[in-house]
């Protein structure tokens, strides 16, 4: 069931990076690109779920993989699912975060472990959120960085044919 629900959100996170106008390198090696890295999360902790089922790192993997699909929402047309893309649009690093802190157990194990993912909770969420909801964002502001790439992505794709990580596209 869930390689199925992996499978669906590939197809989805191409057909939208193929529709969308914001990828500045060619949209089909963006597109590969994309999903290599969230299937092969995915896939690693499918796997790793069968093989270690007591450790967390697998369903790790597998959060990572589909919140790295997520990523993609900011390439819809819809002002609505572009605005959900950039609210989650940074979810996949707290995954990542975590996998890093609590290998190879599976378990956090100190004190400043927990703090770091704490803080990392809070930025992706409440501080992603005060600033999508933040007064000083005009309607203008936000459909300008939805149809037109930053000058930092700008920048971030002509080094690496694409503004994907570019800490200005989110």
């Amino acid at each position: 069931m869930i390689a199925l629900l992996a499978l669906a959100a590939g197809v989805g996170a191409v057909l939208l990076l193929l529709g969308s106008d914001r990828e500045r390198s060619p949209a089909a090696a963006s597109a590969a690109l994309g999903l290599i890295v969230g299937w092969a999360f995915i896939g690693s902790g499918l796997v790793a779920r069968r093989q270690r089922p007591e450790n967390r790192l697998g369903t790790v993997m597998v959060f990572i993989g589909f919140a790295w699909f997520a990523t993609f929402l900011v390439d819809a047309g819809s002002p609505l699912v572009f605005t959900l893309g950039k609210a989650v649009e940074s979810v996949y690093l707290l995954g990542f975060v975590y996998l890093v802190l609590s290998f190879p157990t599976g378990q956090l194990r100190s004190t400043l472990d927990r703090a770091l993912i704490a803080a990392a909770i809070a930025i992706v969420t409440v501080v992603e959120l005060a600033w999508l909801l933040s007064p000083i964002r005009t309607r203008r502001s936000v459909r300008s960085a939805h149809t037109t790439p930053s000058k930092s992505c700008a920048t971030t794709a002509s080094l690496t044919g694409s503004c994907r990580g570019s800490a200005a596209s989110g």
